[in-house]
């Protein structure tokens, strides 16, 4: 009987974290870029089965429950949202721009909502320098804007152009998911890509509310349920305790 208990303790948790992640979606529906993410998760005797190795003679002595294996990260691009200034870019494909902070670290992002700074550069809402790989030797160097911004053009493979001159091709890459796991990861290392960029546009996040809300809805029954399971098992155990031993 307490094995039932814990069983819907481990529910009640489980609903707990994903109210967590779904309320994390929800509070960035207005971040450029953002991916919306779902919990997954496994039964104890699968987690269990998976770390040792071990599956014979396990059937009806591992007790139920489910455990959180991580959140899912959702990779489909988000509606594209015309700027029409020549320093918004989004990228249609799959893969993200690579950024620079002041102490040198490399970062990838989707937000492409970028400015210049006072040094006529490119950077990011946080001030991250935005990288372009340029000849010779495919060399690392913030993108540099000198002339006349009218002039400036982005293709959708990335390479940009003023007034006709090459500054060089903005670093796009498309890291793999154990990459991501590592994140933040060296993205100078990985390889390049063609994220079809598309200049005057940034990225929406790709969170649906409606959908959020009914998961919302799910989550809060599901606790809900849960949570009456382990009162009727109290109820049970108090039956037990009281009556069952009694001397008539």
């Amino acid at each position: 009987m307490l094995r039932g208990i814990y069983t819907a303790a481990t529910g009640m948790m489980y609903q707990l974290e994903a109210v967590n992640t779904i309320s994390h979606n929800l509070a960035n529906v207005e971040t450029n870029g953002y991916k919306r993410k779902e919990l997954v998760g496994g039964s104890f005797g699968d987690v269990l089965i998976e770390m040792t190795g071990k599956a014979s003679g396990m059937q009806g002595l591992v007790g139920q429950g489910i455990k959180s294996e991580g959140a899912f990260r959702f990779e489909t691009p988000g509606n594209l949202i015309a700027t029409g200034t020549p320093l918004s870019f989004a990228l249609a494909n799959s893969g993200y721009f690579v950024v620079q902070r002041q102490d040198g670290t490399q970062l990838m992002t989707r937000d492409g909502d970028f400015s210049m700074d006072e040094q006529r550069r490119l950077v990011t809402k946080s001030g991250e320098l935005v990288l372009a790989v340029r000849p010779p030797g495919n060399q690392l160097t913030p993108v540099t804007l000198p002339g006349d911004l009218a002039s400036f053009k982005v293709s959708p493979e990335g390479n940009l152009t003023q007034g006709g001159d090459f500054l060089g091709r903005l670093l796009v890459v498309n890291p793999s998911e154990a990459d991501m796991a590592r994140f933040p990861v060296a993205p100078a290392q990985l390889q390049m890509v063609d994220g079809g960029v598309k200049q005057g546009f940034i990225e929406h996040s790709n969170v649906n509310v409606v959908t959020e809300m009914v998961s919302l809805l799910h989550a809060n029954r599901s606790f809900g349920f849960s949570q009456k399971v382990i009162q009727a098992h109290d109820q049970m155990l108090q039956k037990a305790a009281n009556d069952l031993g009694r001397i008539q």
